[in-house]
């Protein structure tokens, strides 16, 4: 409920859209249900506001890293109050440069032609492909690829500045990473109704790129899920968590921490702009901080996020970002004792852009309070 407080949704607020939503569940209609609810108000409301631009914000800021006939990836729940399309943002967006777009909706069609049949009246200076994976609720992936991967061998084989966008819900293997002709892979993920607008601007350099049927869930990979994993077993990966790439540089310097008496932890880095970049716009990054135990712990992961915070800066510009950790940031849950435990020893505190790219490192001995 912390979120619910937080952002003072308790007072002066619309009240839930009870009517549609029940309408919307197809999984568990109201002849199923345990208790009876009463369910009053209007239904269908307008309560767009200004979350349109904010969509578009997250949306776009949350790409990382530089199929279309099935349109969005999204919540099947859910209901666009409208949807901005990826083509009808690029018809848009090209108005202002006086620039052709030609499109084909149809990904079978592009798998299975000599692509520069399609082209008029010459070569594209781009050419975007968009994917997707399909995920759903009660049922569990089959595999790691996109549904499309020939249609990206058929354009970058004859298209030397091939885009691919991807709409997914999870990991996914990327075949086209290496090849000479894919110039960027976007993953866009779930960006909702300003999807065009959102994966428009990306590569026009707008914004700086990054369910079970049973109530009982096991986990018998313990902590060691997502990025852990991959770390716990020394994996390799293509885009390690947090990756992404940015129209900026940036650089991390002046690491500080302290072990206080109190249940706080404070810490300290600078993060810098380089200099060399006068032109640029002025770029926003994402700062980690990752902890780890020098001994390691039996059952915990080798390093976990424990904070981030994302930096606006303009060129030759440093700004100075505090983290504070909890001492519930440096506990285990262990089952034995059914306690919280810090374990005893030297934490490794990093600094870096993303799991694998960790820039400074200190070591702090936690006071007991």
């Amino acid at each position: 409920m912390t979120p619910y407080y937080w952002l003072g949704q308790d007072e002066d607020f619309l009240s839930v859209d009870d009517p549609s939503t029940v309408e919307l569940k197809t999984f568990s209609p109201r002849s199923t249900w345990i208790r009876k609810f009463n369910i009053t108000g209007e239904s269908s409301r307008d309560v767009r506001g200004n979350h349109g631009e904010l969509i578009r914000k997250h949306a776009a800021e949350a790409t990382i890293k530089a199929n279309f006939e099935f349109g969005t990836l999204g919540a099947g729940r859910g209901r666009f109050t409208y949807l901005i399309s990826h083509l009808a943002a690029l018809q848009q967006r090209a108005k202002q440069d006086n620039t052709l777009v030609q499109f084909w909706l149809n990904n079978t069609l592009v798998a299975n032609s000599n692509v520069t049949d399609l082209w008029v009246p010459a070569p594209p200076e781009a050419c975007l492909v968009f994917l997707k994976t399909w995920a759903t609720e009660g049922s569990d992936r089959e595999h790691l690829s996109y549904n499309g991967n020939e249609v990206v061998d058929s354009v970058a084989k004859l298209c030397n500045n091939t885009i691919v966008i991807t709409h997914s819900s999870g990991i996914n293997e990327l075949p086209f990473a290496n090849h000479p002709d894919v110039t960027a892979i976007l993953a866009v993920h779930y960006p909702g109704r300003e999807s065009g607008n959102s994966i428009v601007d990306v590569p026009y350099g707008h914004v700086n790129t990054t369910a079970q049927y049973d109530w009982q869930a096991w986990f018998d990979e313990k902590l060691e899920v997502d990025y852990r994993y991959f770390d716990s077993q020394n994996h390799s990966v293509l885009n390690e968590f947090g990756y992404g790439l940015s129209c900026s540089s940036f650089s991390l310097s002046d690491i500080k921490a302290k072990a206080l008496t109190k249940s706080v932890l404070h810490g300290t880095r600078k993060a810098t702009y380089p200099a060399w970049r006068e032109s640029c716009f002025v770029g926003d990054h994402l700062q980690r901080v990752c902890v780890s135990h020098e001994d390691g712990v039996p059952g915990t992961p080798p390093k976990q996020l424990r904070g981030f915070d994302k930096v606006l800066l303009a060129p030759s510009k440093s700004h100075t970002v505090k983290f504070e950790l909890m001492r519930r940031n440096l506990s285990y849950w262990d089952v034995v004792s059914q306690e919280w435990l810090i374990p005893k020893g030297e934490f490794v505190i990093s600094v870096g852009f993303s799991s694998r790219d960790l820039k400074k490192i200190t070591n702090i001995t936690p006071v007991a309070p």
